[in-house]
């Protein structure tokens, strides 16, 4: 009788951890919205608080992220991607000056039928970036990660997909891998593929690799050479172009690449699929046993059985289609593929406007 009880009341002190955990919102100086935590949980914040000889604008900024009642031990912060107060202007004005309007980006192929199976038409998302990290033991291309094209000289994609790993090239306007000529579906054929260098890789400042959070990971690759644009290669919108709100939760997105199936290693065929948006409470339950905070710059989706983006997707993009096709979020990990209740953990690109922007140049 003593044992029930003492089950029943840890039990209920587990249930009662998860979702404190999962009630702890708050807004950070700039009203982006986070997690109340303890700061040593917070790596963004507690980078700031460890440098030696901060701005007077950032100790103001670390003092004002203070909140009250947060999940763990005091002192608490409210914790977000961001280490400064924002600046909108500026970053609006440059976006309007770098990144491709309306008229230029996210267009769907002619006749493209979206959801209707899991290989994309030849032409579709010619925004696709393949990561090549140098020729292997048979000489041909090491594509283990996936980007998105955003303008003619930026490819962003996952953090961890380059720090610590050598980039030899990037690929753009792929789409069977295993054909070293020129793709064609029926009489439908593609441009060749064109393959750049990299002139620079920017990591996200604070993204940390040994981190089980993933936080911040995200990184753009500024291209050696301009693109040229054309139905095989072109960029994908940015969220804050199209100025959309959030999907909500239930709203099935498409994620595409070349990642692992049900039978290969990886897929020589660009392939896409359709996964739900999860709730942050119900995000953050499903990573509970990993100890992962899943913060308001992240997205889950997926968590139904087989359907789900795996080993070589990450990096590529989490779209919606609202009259063009926008970047919603960059494939960051999943504990495990395909499995039922548990959703993969995708980086929110609306969230790092100010980052993506300030770091683009001409």
């Amino acid at each position: 009788m003593k044992t029930a009880n003492w089950t029943s009341r840890f039990i209920t002190f587990v249930c009662f951890a998860i979702f404190a955990f999962a009630d702890k919102n708050c807004l950070n100086p700039n009203n982006r919205k986070g997690y109340c935590i303890t700061s040593k949980e917070c790596p963004v914040l507690l980078a700031l608080r460890s440098k030696t000889s901060p701005a007077n604008e950032e100790i103001k900024f670390l003092n004002d992220s203070a909140c009250q009642d947060g999940f763990g031990e005091p002192p608490f912060v409210c914790c977000t991607i961001d280490s400064t107060f924002s600046n909108p202007g500026i970053n609006q004005r440059l976006s309007n000056d770098l990144l491709p309007g309306l008229q230029d980006c996210g267009d769907q192929p002619s006749g493209s039928k979206i959801y209707s199976g899991k290989e994309t038409e030849i032409d579709e998302f010619p925004w696709m970036a393949l990561l090549n990290y140098g020729p292997g033991k048979d000489g041909k291309p090491q594509f283990f990660c996936s980007g998105s094209l955003i303008n003619s000289r930026y490819v962003l994609t996952a953090a961890h997909c380059l720090v610590g790993k050598p980039l030899h090239s990037i690929r753009l306007g792929e789409y069977d891998t295993s054909n070293d000529g020129i793709d064609c579906i029926g009489t439908d054929c593609a441009d060749p593929v064109l393959d750049v260098y990299a002139e620079d890789i920017i990591v996200h400042p604070n993204y940390n690799e040994k981190s089980l959070h993933r936080h911040n990971d995200i990184a753009l690759i500024r291209l050696k050479d301009d693109i040229r644009f054309t139905s095989f290669v072109s960029p994908v919108c940015m969220p804050w172009v199209l100025k959309l709100n959030r999907s909500e939760v239930g709203k099935n997105l498409v994620a595409a690449g070349w990642g692992r199936t049900l039978k290969e290693k990886r897929s020589n065929i660009k392939l896409k699929i359709s996964l739900p948006i999860n709730g942050p409470v119900e995000c953050q339950d499903a990573y509970k046993r990993t100890k992962a905070y899943v913060l308001d710059s992240q997205l889950c989706a997926g968590g139904t059985f087989i359907e789900d983006t795996c080993d070589g997707d990450s990096g590529g993009p989490l779209m919606v289609f609202k009259h063009k096709w926008a970047i919603e979020g960059i494939v960051s990990y999943s504990r495990g593929c395909g499995l039922e209740n548990l959703p993969g953990v995708y980086t929110r690109v609306a969230e790092f406007e100010n980052w993506i922007v300030s770091n683009l140049k001409e």
